[in-house]
C-alpha cells in the first residue's frame, strides 16, 4: 500500500500527495498551486491514515465473544446439516424406486444360501415352507426399504431445519458485526 502524505495549504485544507508526486505541483481545492516537497522532505509531512491502515494498526474489533460463538455455532451446525443432507439424499435416492436394486441383492444372497443346502436340509426347508407357507423371517425387505425411505425423509427434514438455524446464526453474527461498525 502506497504511503499518502498530507500537504498543508494556506487555506487550512490538506492535500493528499504520494511519493510519486515529489517535486511536482498540485492544486488545492481553493485553487492555489502547491509545490510538493522532495522525497526526502516528504517524511516530515503528516501521513494520511486510511480505514485499512486503522484496521491493520489494531483498531478495536467489533467482534466479541458472543458474535464469535454465534458464528462458530452457525458454521458447525451448517456443516453438520450439509453432510446429513447429502448422506440422506443419497440414501433416499437409492430407495426411490422401492429399493429394487437392494431387494435384488437381498434375494441373490438368499438364493446363494439355498445353493449350499444339503439335500436333506433342502427337503426339510421345502416341507417347512409347504406347511407354513412362504414367509420371511424377521422384517420383509419391502418393509425395510419403506422404513429406510421414511427415516431418510425425516432426517432430511430435520437437517434442513438445522441448516436454516445454522445459516440464521451465521447471518446474525455477520449482520451484528456490520451494524456495530455503522454506529
Amino acid at each position: 500500500m502506497k504511503a499518502v502524505y498530507l500537504l498543508p495549504c494556506s487555506c487550512g485544507k490538506k492535500v493528499p500527495v504520494d511519493a510519486g508526486q515529489a517535486g511536482a505541483q498540485v492544486s488545492c481545492e481553493c485553487g492555489q498551486q502547491l509545490k510538493v516537497p522532495t522525497f526526502r522532505a516528504l517524511k516530515d509531512l503528516e501521513q494520511e491514515t486510511s480505514v485499512a491502515a486503522v484496521a491493520i494498526g489494531g483498531a478495536k474489533s467489533d467482534w466479541n465473544a458472543v458474535r464469535g460463538i454465534m458464528f462458530s455455532f452457525g458454521l458447525l451446525i451448517s456443516l453438520i446439516a450439509t453432510v446429513l443432507i447429502c448422506y440422506h439424499l443419497y440414501t433416499y435416492w437409492l430407495m426411490w424406486d422401492g429399493g429394487e436394486a437392494w431387494k435384488q441383492e437381498h434375494l441373490e444372497i438368499m438364493r446363494e444360501g439355498v445353493d449350499y443346502l444339503a439335500p436333506a436340509d433342502a427337503l426339510a426347508e421345502f416341507q417347512d415352507m409347504a406347511t407354513k407357507g412362504l414367509t420371511v423371517d424377521g422384517v420383509p425387505p419391502w418393509s425395510q426399504v419403506a422404513g429406510v425411505r421414511d427415516s431418510s425423509r425425516r432426517w432430511l427434514l430435520g437437517a434442513l431445519v438445522a441448516l436454516g438455524v445454522g445459516l440464521v446464526s451465521l447471518t446474525a453474527s455477520l449482520i451484528g458485526a456490520g451494524r456495530s461498525k455503522a454506529k
